[in-house]
């Protein structure tokens, strides 16, 4: 049975974070606010019954208390890897045809749909975040056999500075009010890099206040 402890580096100091018997745990990773831990976990009676094993990430604080389950879906959601914004993490699920791939979570949004971060029909796993929050850092299978030839690949993950302009305010007369409808038929986007689809608000939904 697999539990997480924690203790000093010199190994002493030594204190159980969980204690289960159904569950097997692995990969802690502590969160910016260094008393969080992520990891993730397989049920026991799943494991071999079960292609891929189910997993569910999870985050604790290091006393054992507060433990709360960051993935909900009866699927495979292995290696998982706290960003530095102490908000999202990711971790590796596994899509049609055995293919393994990178997903970006947002623990704030628990009911949004994670986001596919890399695109590869072998094997994407292992990834880690510098601590600027601008690389990501993974393993990549490039053989013909199952995680065979694995290269380390770095991904810049830099948010894009999107800006918009050619938004302009309808004129109308003055009637105490501060709201006013925008113009936007001339609006642009700068920063968007090419083939990329940005949603942005209808036009119908635009308005202001000056």
């Amino acid at each position: 049975n697999m539990d997480i402890w924690r203790m000093r580096a010199d190994g002493t100091g030594e204190e159980r974070v969980t204690n289960t018997v159904e569950w097997e745990e692995g990969r802690p990773m502590y969160l910016p606010d260094s008393e969080t831990v992520m990891f993730r976990a397989w049920k026991y009676a799943d494991y071999g019954k079960k292609r891929p094993t189910p997993m569910t990430v999870f985050t604790i604080k290091h006393d054992g208390t507060d433990l709360k389950p960051r993935t909900f879906d009866e699927g495979m959601n292995w290696s998982s890897y706290p960003a530095p914004d102490g908000r999202h993490f990711f971790a590796v699920k596994v899509i049609e045809n055995n293919n393994w791939e990178i997903f970006l979570f947002d623990m704030e949004q628990p009911a949004k749909a994670p986001e596919r971060i890399t695109y590869n029909d072998s094997f994407d796993g292992f990834p880690s975040v510098s601590p600027d929050g601008t690389k990501l850092v993974f393993g990549r299978s490039t053989g013909k056999g199952f995680m065979s030839d694995i290269y380390v690949h770095v991904m810049d993950i830099t948010p894009l500075g999107i800006t918009v302009s050619g938004i302009s305010a309808v004129d109308r007369v003055y009637n105490g009010l501060t709201g006013v409808n925008l113009d936007v038929s001339g609006a642009s986007l700068q920063g968007k890099i090419a083939g990329d689809t940005l949603n942005s608000i209808p036009a119908a939904r635009a308005y202001g206040a000056v």
